[in-house]
């Protein structure tokens, strides 16, 4: 639930990294729910990497660079995989 509230508040504030970076993690939540990914090291260091770039990003919202946006496709990406 928390995760698809932070995907509409991305989504509100126009940022659409952002708003990936929550589906993305609502995505690997409800993977994990439905049995279709296994909870090991790697998932447990993708979704505490990727809610840890979430906080950051949420404070820096209103002045992101090229990085951040880079770094919340990465964290996308690695969920996504």
């Amino acid at each position: 639930r928390d995760a698809r509230a932070l995907r509409g508040a991305a989504s509100m504030t126009r940022r659409d990294e952002f708003a990936a970076l929550g589906a993305a993690i609502e995505r690997a939540a409800g993977a994990l729910r439905d049995g279709r990914l296994v909870l090991d090291a790697p998932v447990v260091d993708a979704l505490a990497g990727a809610v840890d770039a979430a906080k950051q990003l949420v404070r820096a919202l209103g002045s992101w660079t090229a990085g951040d946006v880079a770094r919340a496709r990465a964290h996308v990406a690695e969920l996504d995989a």
